[in-house]
């Protein structure tokens, strides 16, 4: 196989042919050429490097260097949990029992045996977790052919099949009102956020980057992360950018407005007007064909800069929706956080959070919960967390059907889960201020945190 492209994955830098050749054009050719058509001509013709790409070769060479990551990408579609072979009994009688649920032999109504996905996931540490999911639902089946167990057809699959710093492809299969799985699982995108973003009410979430790049550099590089080059939408952003722009960087910082098409006709990255643009005494000028936006790090108002220019710049995650009064915003846990003054059961806290678009508080990382924990009263605070095992007693799931065993935070306290010993049914879950899980009844009252996730 040929390593060409995996020694191109530097092409996919570049959206674009004009962006490639961008990055190929000097400071100079501008300032004398006073234009970026014939700077670019310049370069495609290889006076700056004889080993500039045409654009045939370089859209062949990116297309190839895209493809090479798809074979990395698609083989966790397999949701099983050993790849070799195997020689344990018990694991033989199961994935005996998963090809034939691949078949459709175990899908029939009329059947309603328990059936097994098993889950595989490359995140380190899973090792254990997966194996204490394997034993979970064998006892599962154990429960489901013992005398007087209702029937209960009972499918977890949750694995990850794309992962970056953007987003994470998770694929969840759907339970029906009895409890049933349905036979197909589905895929959800996760939004990942970088802890660099913070939040600028009312408008969204922005990070400033210290690191330099040019104009189109910085515009990809945003575009990657999810987001795009900041628009601010009014003068309070503005000057809540400034005052980011001053403490992180204290220099000029792209934004994403320009003038590249038509000189003096400004417009955002999408090709719209921007709302506002507040321009420093005297700009724009254009001075040596400037046509990107930058903020100035003293005063927060506008100046047109030469796009070529070395700069920090500023990203921007637009939200999906308004975050509601009394959340506050975690940088840490990358979530909106709101704690609710009146005690409230299980389902009455799952209800009021979903009310106003929230959920109620369900824990992933280990850093998740380090962050959420301090967020709590000094005082003794054991809210609700999104788990429970109403489906199948000892298997805790979340509201989306994924198991606890598979999150990287899924400590107990010692002796639980117990169900109550004796004075049960115990099928909810709560977070006891030293970082660890209890059940509970799902009937009790405790504190309720909601969260909620709207980039």
């Amino acid at each position: 196989m040929s390593k060409q492209p995996a020694t191109d994955q530097w092409l996919l830098q570049f959206l674009t042919y004009e962006d490639y050749l961008d990055s190929l054009v000097t400071a100079h050719d501008l300032l004398y050429l006073r234009s970026r058509e014939a700077a670019r001509t310049i370069a495609e013709l290889g006076y700056r490097n004889p080993n500039t790409l045409s654009r045939e070769q370089f859209e062949h060479r990116r297309r190839a260097a895209a493809l090479f990551q798809t074979p990395a990408l698609l083989e966790q579609r397999d949701c099983s949990l050993l790849a070799g072979p195997i020689s344990d009994p018990l694991l033989v009688a199961l994935a005996d029992r998963e090809r034939a649920n691949r078949r459709g032999d175990l899908a029939a109504p009329a059947a309603r045996e328990p059936s097994v996905r098993y889950i595989r996931g490359r995140r380190p540490g899973w090792g254990a977790h997966l194996w204490a999911m394997a034993l979970a639902e064998a006892l599962l089946l154990l429960l489901a052919a013992s005398p007087g167990t209702s029937d209960v057809t009972y499918r977890t699959c949750h694995c990850f099949s794309r992962d970056n710093r953007v987003n994470a492809d998770r694929r969840l299969c759907s339970v029906d009102e009895e409890n049933k799985a349905l036979s197909t699982c589905t895929d959800e995108l996760v939004p990942r956020l970088p802890r660099t973003y913070v939040y600028v009410a009312p408008q969204g979430l922005f990070a400033v980057y210290r690191f330099h790049r040019r104009y189109h550099h910085a515009r990809i590089y945003c575009e990657q992360e999810g987001g795009r080059l900041a628009v601010p939408e009014s003068m309070n952003v503005y000057k809540k950018l400034q005052k980011l722009i001053k403490d992180e960087v204290d220099k000029l910082a792209y934004i994403g407005v320009q003038d590249m098409e038509t000189e003096g006709t400004w417009k955002d990255i999408d090709g719209n007007r921007p709302p506002l643009l507040p321009w420093r005494k005297g700009e724009p000028d254009n001075y040596v064909d400037e046509d990107c936006g930058v903020i100035h790090p003293d005063g927060g108002l506008l100046d047109d800069g030469a796009c070529w220019m070395f700069r920090p710049f500023v990203c921007e995650r637009r939200l999906q929706k308004p975050v509601p009064s009394g959340y506050t915003w975690s940088r840490q846990a990358q979530k909106f956080y709101k704690i609710l003054s009146q005690e409230k059961t299980f389902l009455e806290a799952r209800r009021v959070c979903e009310q106003d678009g929230g959920a109620l508080l369900s824990i992933d990382t280990n850093i998740e919960a380090h962050y959420v924990l301090r967020l709590f009263p000094a005082t003794r605070f054991d809210p609700w967390v999104d788990l429970n095992d109403d489906a199948a007693e000892g298997l805790f799931v979340d509201s989306r059907g994924q198991p606890l065993e598979s999150k990287e935070f899924h400590f107990w306290r010692l002796g639980e889960p117990d169900n109550g010993a004796g004075h049960g049914p115990h099928n909810c879950v709560i977070l006891v201020g030293l970082g660890y899980y209890v059940d509970v009844s799902c009937e009790d009252t405790q504190p309720v945190v909601c969260e909620l996730t709207p980039y």
